[in-house]
């Protein structure tokens, strides 16, 4: 990668970028971006890691010619056909719209943790409407607020290796995705299953009785359970393809212990598919 000078880090930074010559109680340097800074002062990101450089924010991407550099730390800019106040003063973190996916929304609600939630100067989360996805969020970080500019940086360098800000706060979403899909489809999943077994009418009160309804529902969460690892959390439906792969192939073993535990649907499917 092309080399950084310390006019290319804002005066606003939390890390002083050291000038050649210029004394430091801890002097230390990246052998990948040139830039020395004192690690012997207490920032947001100092003292760093070992091996890590507190400018990685401003890292060019390994492919990135000295002209394409770009720093992931980057200022509000005033997009085009735009009509709304201007922030110049800020500089911008994640966005999501209308449209976005369980991940994208985890990491904007993770970094807006971090950085405190939203306030009236530090930080701060614009939304705009947008004529193709609804709408639109951006989070902005105040130029006077080094430590949560540190806290920024930080995180889009972490996404720039990585796509997850939290593991745990991703897992949690995509449980709690999961739930509202079977929350809101379950008389529909509840369908699929019935009509897989070809019940008629008579056969369909029979399985709306309280006792058989939570015998259906188990079959359904564990189709349902395997149609995520199969597809992932944001296209899993209980459908007759889902039904039958699990019946056939992947869910078997399954299906023969709610089978063995006497539940009527799980045994009227093995039947069935096999």
């Amino acid at each position: 990668m092309s080399k950084l000078t310390p006019a290319m880090i804002p005066a606003d930074y939390p890390v002083k970028p050291l000038h050649d010559g210029e004394p430091a109680k801890a002097r230390a340097s990246c052998g990948s971006c040139g830039l020395s800074w004192d690690d012997g002062v207490s920032t947001a990101m100092t003292p760093t890691p070992a091996a890590r450089c507190p400018f990685e924010a401003f890292h060019a991407d390994t492919n990135d010619t000295p002209k394409k550099k770009r720093a992931l730390l980057r200022r509000w800019e005033r997009p085009d056909n735009y009509i709304g106040p201007n922030f110049p003063e800020y500089f911008v973190g994640l966005g999501r719209s209308r449209d976005s996916d369980t991940l994208e929304n985890c990491n904007f609600d993770v970094l807006l943790e971090r950085l405190g939630g939203e306030d009236d100067d530090a930080v701060l989360v614009v939304r705009d409407s947008h004529w193709a996805v609804g709408w639109v969020e951006q989070i902005l970080v105040h130029q006077d607020f080094p430590e949560k500019l540190g806290i920024l940086a930080k995180a889009l360098a972490d996404l720039e290796n990585y796509p997850v800000l939290d593991d745990d706060a991703f897992s949690q979403a995509e449980m709690d995705e999961a739930d509202e899909t079977l929350k809101n489809f379950r008389d529909e999943f509840r369908e699929e299953v019935l009509r897989a077994l070809e019940f008629r009418e008579p056969d369909r009160k029979f399985s709306r009785e309280t006792a058989r309804l939570a015998q259906l529902d188990a079959v359904v969460d564990a189709i349902f359970q395997e149609d995520i690892g199969w597809r992932g959390v944001a296209d899993a439906y209980v459908s007759q393809d889902s039904i039958r792969r699990m019946a056939e192939r992947l869910g078997r073993h399954e299906l023969r212990q709610l089978a063995a535990d006497g539940n009527l649907f799980a045994r009227a499917l093995l039947k069935v598919f096999n």
